[in-house]
């Protein structure tokens, strides 16, 4: 024995290390596959993200791991994150962009690295200046003044709150370069883009952005929403072809049709979660139980989601008031909760 460690577990613990080290060696392997895999995408333009190679890839792995003994839902979750990380390594610019970022809270980061990953070149910017320069600094591109920024990048995106976009506009859009495109990354376009639309030169061209993914997760295969609004066929195309190469789903809309779709996807499923856990809590507290010890695995993950949405309350709020359909989106939910609750009487 060794410090109270029996020696036949110290010999395992070895085992097991000698094992590690050869796991971390074969992905480390499989890592430099994939920089090869990258280079041949790039050459021949294949995007980044193939659903389909990474589902088969998942099926496969899982019968695998069943032939091995291997509970398949461990294997899913092992080789979700190697997929992600392969996504990661994969990243390209099909052609580099000078992009603008005015902003510097978490999607403005989240876009910021992802963009310079790829290879594009980046500046920050935004009314605080220090605060640009520590993002900047921190992922190791450019920062600059506003006004100077917005006059010599192609492409200037700005990730600030709804209330500020038509002041950053009327001040930033009429020193951008002809032919220059401007994007907001707003989650309701209604009420939003128009008022944008109004305040562009003739030569600057505006193509309205939705990233549906949040600022603290990998976004390489999640999906971009792209409404063109004032561009000619040149900016759609390199755009969309700027973001599928990096790995992104493109989805285009017209405003309209953005919002509807929100008001199903993102306005109810934010409504239905955070009335549940009110309902949860008030009910817990009625009934004097504490329910935290009998939530199961997949319950766990609808919780962690409450959490992240309670912790973005003002924004949830924003959408929920700003999305004209968000009204009718919550009447049809109760309705349904009310016809539901007469079914189960």
């Amino acid at each position: 024995m060794t410090q109270g460690v029996p020696e036949e577990l110290r010999i395992k613990r070895k085992e097991l290390d000698k094992v590690d080290r050869e796991l971390l060696s074969l992905i480390a392997k499989r890592m430099k596959i994939v920089k090869d895999i990258t280079e041949i995408k790039r050459k021949y333009g294949i995007p980044v993200f193939d659903k389909a190679r990474e589902e088969q890839v998942l099926k496969t792995r899982e019968i695998w791991g069943l032939e091995e003994g291997i509970d398949w839902r461990f294997v899913e979750e092992v080789f979700k994150l190697i997929l992600q990380q392969s996504r990661s390594q994969q990243l390209y610019a099909k052609s580099k962009l000078y992009i603008g970022i005015y902003g510097y809270g978490g999607m403005a980061r989240t876009l910021a690295e992802v963009f310079s990953r790829a290879g594009h070149k980046v500046v920050i910017t935004g009314r605080n200046l220090e605060k640009a320069k520590e993002l900047a600094q921190s992922l190791k591109v450019e920062w600059g003044e506003p006004k100077e920024v917005a006059s010599k990048v192609e492409w200037l995106i700005l990730a600030v709150p709804p209330d500020a976009l038509i002041d950053v506009v009327r001040e930033l859009a009429p020193l951008m370069r002809s032919g220059s495109l401007l994007s907001d990354i707003s989650s309701v376009k209604s009420g939003i883009v128009d008022k944008i639309l109004k305040e562009l030169p003739e030569y600057v061209e505006y193509i309205s952005l939705h990233p549906l993914f949040g600022p603290d997760i990998d976004p390489i295969g999640e999906t971009i929403v792209m409404i063109p609004l004032k561009s000619y066929d040149y900016w759609v195309r390199e755009l969309s072809q700027a973001l599928v190469s990096m790995g992104f789903e493109v989805v285009t809309a017209s405003p309209d049709e953005h919002d509807k779709a929100m008001a199903v996807t993102q306005v109810l499923h934010h409504f239905a979660l955070l009335t549940l856990k009110r309902s949860m809590d008030e009910l817990a507290k009625e009934l004097d139980v504490n329910y935290e010890g009998y939530v199961t695995y997949s319950f766990k993950k609808t919780l962690d989601t409450i959490k992240r949405l309670e912790s973005l309350f003002d924004v949830v709020k924003e959408i929920q008031q700003r999305n004209p359909y968000a009204k009718n989106a919550r009447r049809k939910f109760i309705e349904n909760a009310e016809q539901l609750n007469e079914e189960f009487a």
